[in-house]
């Protein structure tokens, strides 16, 4: 986020760095791409980890549909960036990777928050499991009697 927030021209002056603006820019790609390709391989990691064979979900089609994604943005990321350029400036392509880095936020939050929200829930179920087949034992030894 910090890297995003550097790409405005505004930092750039209100930091002093003028002059460095360009050497700014230079090291916040470096860590915006650096960060892009570590979220990018733990997501690949989790959903080869939870890919299910036999199903259209399986590791071979995650590799496929990652590799068409990565192709696209590849070949779309540079003209978009030009274009955000050519019509905003600095600013622009900068106020359009801010909003980038806060839709990833955004994601990873929700993702974070539906995995704890799926591990109670399985929690839950096998506590409910348990419960139960703690009932039946109990009746196993102690059989009810129905006057």
């Amino acid at each position: 986020m910090v890297a995003a927030v550097c790409l405005f021209r505004v930092t750039t002056v209100a930091s002093g760095l003028d002059e460095y603006r360009l050497y700014v820019i230079l090291l916040a790609d470096v860590v915006l791409f650096a960060a892009g390709c570590t979220a990018n391989g733990i997501v690949d990691s989790i959903a080869l980890q939870h890919a299910m064979p036999g199903t259209w979900f399986c590791q071979e089609n995650y590799v496929i549909a990652a590799a068409v994604v990565r192709a696209a943005g590849s070949f779309l990321g540079p003209p978009c960036v030009r274009m955000l350029i050519g019509a905003g400036g600095q600013d622009g392509s900068a106020a359009g990777q801010l909003c980038l880095t806060l839709f990833c936020l955004v994601c990873l939050v929700s993702v974070r928050l539906l995995g704890a929200w799926i591990q109670s829930a399985e929690e839950d179920d096998s506590a409910l499991r348990f419960q139960s087949d703690c009932r039946a034992a109990s009746r196993k030894l102690l059989p009810c009697r129905d006057d």
